[in-house]
């Protein structure tokens, strides 16, 4: 969508704020006539100015007169201008709140380029098959985790070749994930070819299974506060520390529970990804950095209820099914 900028006299000077659908979802401060400059890790030394924390990353930097860039650039900093600061920063929120970008217009504006190459497929899909609303559902899904929608043939496939399965937009975008596999493995792949991953212990698993429940058609975790408190923390600490090894925080778990793990932390840790074994293509290696949860499937309660049956989901056997009639 087009953006809008528009001068607000009650910002502070220097001072600008990102809206969407009118409503300010980030703030930042810039210093008029100077640069900022950013530490990515690896400086040799110090520059004077004012310290500050860039603000689409989070990276300690300083914001530093023209006459000291030379020398920040010598030093390692990574130094930028002010409106290049304001353009990441608003580039970064577009991709995290992608899935709020898209209606169902501009889904539908999607579509009609698609079908210009291959109107036989949109045909048979809609409405025949699937509403319009449905794979609006299936998209936003995707965007909410930082998944690119631009291969739509992949996409439409997959819900054509599952739509006799179950109309489950939830269980839906698992199986369009999985034929995603190769897209999302090249995401994740480290410089050493290899998808560096934490997995769940193994007790751990089991008990989630056994806890799943079905809420207005999506799938979560029943467990205590508490419990899911711990392995949160757990997981923040491995987190941090494949970040400093440079490496991007990847969750494997099994294809079944993939959906309501990442629900359970998509609020606490939105840079984890979460993945399944069947998103990993065909040849691409696994390394496994360090396994968390152990421990906490014995805290865990017998559970009050699980998904029901025909809901779609199969916990006790550990796979997707179709529902029944």
């Amino acid at each position: 969508p087009p953006i809008h900028i528009r001068d607000n006299l009650q910002l502070p000077p220097g001072g600008y704020s990102l809206l969407i659908k009118g409503v300010s979802i980030a703030e930042g401060q810039l210093v008029p006539d100077r640069f900022l400059a950013m530490n990515p890790g690896e400086v040799i030394g110090t520059v004077p100015g004012i310290e500050t924390t860039e603000p689409a990353f989070g990276l300690p930097a300083i914001w530093i007169t023209e006459e000291h860039k030379e020398q920040a650039d010598q030093l390692g900093y990574t130094v930028v201008d002010c409106a290049t600061v304001v353009a990441t920063h608003l580039s970064e929120l577009l991709k995290d709140n992608a899935d709020e970008l898209v209606g169902r217009q501009e889904m539908q504006e999607l579509l009609d380029v698609f079908a210009k190459g291959s109107p036989k497929m949109i045909e048979d899909l809609i409405p025949e098959k699937f509403q319009l609303g449905d794979i609006l559902k299936v998209v936003k899904n995707l965007l909410r985790e930082q998944l690119s929608v631009r291969d739509l043939r992949t996409i439409l496939e997959a819900l054509a070749d599952h739509v006799h399965l179950t109309k489950n937009t939830e269980i839906l975008t698992e199986f369009v994930r999985q034929r995603l596999n190769r897209y999302i493995s090249s995401r994740l792949k480290a410089a050493d070819e290899q998808i560096h991953v934490l997995t769940c212990d193994g007790a751990l698993e089991e008990a989630f299974r056994n806890h799943i429940q079905q809420v207005d058609g999506d799938f979560h975790l029943g467990i205590a506060a508490h419990l899911a408190e711990q392995l949160i923390a757990e997981l923040e600490q491995r987190m941090n520390d494949m970040s400093m090894m440079g490496l991007q925080p990847v969750l494997l778990v099994s294809p079944e529970l993939r959906r309501p793990v990442r629900n359970l932390l998509e609020r606490f840790l939105p840079q984890l990804m979460v993945i399944s074994h069947k998103e990993v293509a065909h040849g691409i290696q696994i390394h496994a950095e360090a396994e968390v949860g152990v421990g906490i499937a014995e805290m865990m309660t017998p559970p009050a209820a699980v998904a029901a049956p025909g809901s779609g989901f199969a916990p006790a056997s550990g796979g997707m099914a179709p529902a029944m009639a």
